[in-house]
């Protein structure tokens, strides 16, 4: 037969099992100091705007190499369509018009 239990113990038993509900994680929370949160959220605040700066800086980068990528495409048919139309006979006069289009960056025919 079993023996009936104490109250004592009982209530013992439930604050032991709901103390175990918690996860474990939040007691990290709870036993750090001030100080040690306080870097923690400095250092997250540093982590968050150097990602940000640095994506920023890349995307400049990037839109300034494809600007000057345009304008060398746009410097070299201009050089190729001049270089055409200043070329003696047989020479088709359709291909300097063709460059010139691509030099202005109109569609092509």
């Amino acid at each position: 037969m079993r023996r009936a239990e104490s109250p004592q113990r009982v209530e013992a038993q439930c604050l032991y099992l709901m103390s175990q509900d918690r996860p474990a994680v939040a007691k990290w929370l709870v036993n750090l100091s001030l100080g040690t949160k306080l870097s923690w959220f400095v250092a997250l605040i540093v982590v968050a705007v150097v990602t940000s700066v640095a994506y920023l800086e890349i995307r400049s980068f990037e839109q300034h190499i494809e600007g000057d990528l345009e304008d060398s495409a746009r410097l070299g048919a201009q050089s190729a369509a001049d270089a055409l139309s200043q070329r003696s006979p047989p020479f088709d006069p359709r291909h300097s018009r063709h460059l010139a289009r691509l030099c202005r960056g109109g569609p092509d025919d």
